[in-house]
């Protein structure tokens, strides 16, 4: 799930479940999805210095990222915005390929 404001900038997303395609440990969907999540997580962090809050929760395949856009300069919000961006179009091609396992949605906030 994707959070967007009114001026389609993404301010959070969250991934939740596992997606049944093959066994815990071994199902490619939920590997791809997270592998596509987590990098999203640590590009923000390591690579744009910003700091979402994110929770966790391997157990249940779990994870969600918030962030706070007022105050960036615009290059960073750019910046901000294209990996978000990225991770929307990765999980929709995901999505297109495995679509009875994977479900992407927009909430407006």
């Amino acid at each position: 799930m994707f959070r967007r404001r009114s001026d389609k900038a993404i301010v959070g997303f969250a991934a939740s479940g596992h997606s049944g395609y093959g066994t815990q440990g071994n199902d490619v969907v939920c590997a791809a999805i997270s592998a596509l999540t987590v990098v999203t997580v640590l590009g923000l962090e390591e690579r744009l210095g910003l700091s979402p809050a994110v929770k966790m929760d391997e157990e249940s395949g779990f994870l969600e990222c918030r962030l706070e856009l007022d105050g960036l300069d615009e290059g960073m919000r750019i910046r901000t915005q294209d990996l978000l961006e990225t991770l929307s179009l990765g999980l929709a091609e995901i999505q297109k390929e495995y679509p009875k396992y994977l479900k992407v949605k927009e909430v407006a906030v």
